[in-house]
């Protein structure tokens, strides 16, 4: 008993010092993120949990190191092993808050995009380990495509994949000037890089062109998660669906 009185005695003097402002904020945010109380500068749930992620589960060198009881205070085992149970949290609830689909649920701009994976079950695979490279078309875009094309007619599923490349997370810089890869659904997308100059500075222009042969345009790039990178893009991507209806592939021409 006396045993347990000391490291209690302990533990809480480590963090003591520490408890007026950065009481290891990274152990508690999950916590305060629900009371409202979140202590970062982040303000969608997404961000905070990205922040959460980035500040204290990815250990970046540029970012502050985390301090008791995450990184200094391995505790006894058991109950007081504060610094496992985190990184429990790293792998699991805030590896899945931070990722691609929860990007998509916490952006305003993605909620179409956002109902149709729930409703296709794309969440959870898109909350996994990954990477996954997303060109996330836009609630516009969207619009667009429903105002053309029922989507009782053609195999949505088919098409949200058609947006996923498995395997890596690749960002704009990372892009040659052209290249086609494999998508999640099994076709293969073109993309193309362009580079002009702009008042002395260098524009990168990313299409992706589908079976449709109208490209997409990239309007936002590189929008980190913690399972992959998401492009936002002004088209939804559509493959071939031959084996569909004619107003599914005849989309956009």
């Amino acid at each position: 008993m006396k045993t347990a009185s000391v490291a209690t005695f302990f533990a809480v003097a480590a963090c003591s010092s520490q408890m007026g402002s950065a009481y290891e904020r990274e152990l508690n945010d999950e916590r305060r993120l629900g009371m409202e109380k979140y202590s970062g500068h982040a303000t969608s749930k997404f961000d905070k949990y990205d922040d959460i992620r980035t500040r204290c589960c990815t250990k970046d060198p540029e970012q502050p190191l985390c301090k008791c009881p995450v990184r200094n205070f391995e505790g006894w085992g058991g109950w007081w092993n504060f610094k496992a149970k985190w990184e429990d949290k790293c792998d699991t609830s805030i590896f899945a808050k931070s990722s691609i689909a929860a990007f998509a649920s916490s952006n305003p701009d993605f909620s179409i995009l956002a109902g149709l994976l729930k409703e296709y079950n794309l969440v959870e695979p898109l909350s996994g380990k990954g990477p996954f490279t997303v060109f996330a078309p836009t609630n516009d875009a969207f619009t667009d495509l429903l105002e053309k094309v029922d989507l009782g007619d053609i195999d949505v599923a088919a098409v949200l994949k058609y947006h996923v490349i498995a395997g890596s997370a690749i960002k704009a810089a990372d892009l040659n000037v052209s290249q086609t890869p494999g998508t999640f659904n099994g076709a293969t997308i073109k993309i193309d890089k362009t580079t002009r100059k702009e008042n002395d500075e260098d524009i990168v222009e990313v299409k992706i062109t589908d079976s449709t042969g109208v490209p997409a345009k990239v309007v936002i790039a590189d929008n980190e998660a913690s399972n992959g990178v998401v492009h936002a893009i002004d088209k939804v991507l559509i493959p071939d669906l031959s084996s569909g209806s004619s107003t599914s592939v005849e989309y956009g021409k």
